[in-house]
Protein backbone atom coordinates (compact mmCIF):
# COMPACT_ATOMS: atom_id res chain seq x y z
CA UNK A 1 0.00 0.00 0.00
CA UNK A 2 1.11 3.37 -0.72
CA UNK A 3 0.44 6.95 1.13
CA UNK A 4 -2.44 7.32 -1.08
CA UNK A 5 -5.48 9.94 -0.32
CA UNK A 6 -7.51 6.72 0.27
CA UNK A 7 -5.02 5.61 3.18
CA UNK A 8 -5.07 8.56 4.93
CA UNK A 9 -8.68 9.28 4.79
CA UNK A 10 -9.20 5.52 6.40
CA UNK A 11 -6.42 6.83 8.60
CA UNK A 12 -8.27 9.84 9.68
CA UNK A 13 -11.50 8.28 10.54
CA UNK A 14 -10.11 5.89 13.03
CA UNK A 15 -9.24 9.36 15.58
CA UNK A 16 -11.06 8.78 18.63
CA UNK A 17 -11.09 5.13 18.32
CA UNK A 18 -9.73 3.07 21.40
CA UNK A 19 -6.74 0.82 20.54
CA UNK A 20 -4.09 -1.40 22.74
CA UNK A 21 -1.18 -0.39 22.41
CA UNK A 22 2.12 -2.87 24.67
CA UNK A 23 -0.56 -3.62 26.90
CA UNK A 24 -1.71 0.12 27.69
CA UNK A 25 -5.50 1.15 26.45
CA UNK A 26 -5.40 4.21 24.71
CA UNK A 27 -7.21 6.52 22.25
CA UNK A 28 -5.99 7.87 18.45
CA UNK A 29 -5.92 11.38 19.01
CA UNK A 30 -4.31 12.11 15.44
CA UNK A 31 -2.76 11.48 11.89
CA UNK A 32 0.63 12.99 10.82
CA UNK A 33 1.00 12.78 7.28
CA UNK A 34 4.90 13.48 7.34
CA UNK A 35 6.02 10.98 8.12
CA UNK A 36 2.37 8.72 8.38
CA UNK A 37 2.22 7.94 11.93
CA UNK A 38 -0.98 7.35 13.63
CA UNK A 39 -0.69 9.63 17.79
CA UNK A 40 -1.64 7.67 20.66
CA UNK A 41 -2.76 9.09 23.98
CA UNK A 42 -2.75 6.56 26.79
CA UNK A 43 -6.12 6.33 29.30
CA UNK A 44 -6.12 6.41 32.48
CA UNK A 45 -4.12 8.52 35.41
CA UNK A 46 -1.71 11.22 34.44
CA UNK A 47 1.18 9.43 35.42
CA UNK A 48 4.31 10.18 33.13
CA UNK A 49 6.26 13.58 34.17
CA UNK A 50 6.55 15.96 31.37
CA UNK A 51 10.20 18.25 31.63
CA UNK A 52 9.91 21.81 30.79
CA UNK A 53 12.14 23.44 28.45
CA UNK A 54 15.05 23.65 31.35
CA UNK A 55 14.97 20.02 32.11
CA UNK A 56 12.54 20.44 35.03
CA UNK A 57 9.95 18.05 35.70
CA UNK A 58 6.74 20.22 35.30
CA UNK A 59 3.55 17.86 35.20
CA UNK A 60 2.05 15.11 35.36
CA UNK A 61 0.90 13.80 31.93
CA UNK A 62 -0.71 10.74 30.42
CA UNK A 63 1.85 9.28 28.01
CA UNK A 64 1.74 9.14 24.02
CA UNK A 65 2.76 6.92 21.68
CA UNK A 66 3.93 7.74 17.35
CA UNK A 67 3.01 4.41 15.62
CA UNK A 68 4.33 4.21 12.28
CA UNK A 69 1.59 3.56 9.45
CA UNK A 70 3.52 2.40 6.70
CA UNK A 71 6.31 -0.15 6.70
CA UNK A 72 10.00 0.48 5.86
CA UNK A 73 10.75 -2.69 3.95
CA UNK A 74 10.19 -2.67 0.24
CA UNK A 75 7.15 -4.10 0.22
CA UNK A 76 5.45 -0.58 1.10
CA UNK A 77 2.68 -2.11 3.35
CA UNK A 78 1.23 -1.40 6.61
CA UNK A 79 3.51 -1.11 9.13
CA UNK A 80 3.19 -4.27 11.87
CA UNK A 81 3.02 -2.14 15.05
CA UNK A 82 -0.08 -0.52 12.80
CA UNK A 83 -1.68 -3.30 12.10
CA UNK A 84 -1.14 -4.99 15.70
CA UNK A 85 -3.50 -2.41 16.76
CA UNK A 86 -6.84 -3.81 15.38
CA UNK A 87 -8.00 -1.25 13.40
CA UNK A 88 -10.48 -1.22 10.31
CA UNK A 89 -8.26 -0.70 7.44
CA UNK A 90 -8.60 -2.02 3.90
Amino acid sequence: MCQSSDLIEQLRTTIGSQVTYGGVRCSVVELLEEPLCLVLQALGPRIALQDSQFGAPQRRVTPAFTIPCLSTTDDGGLHPELLALGLPLE
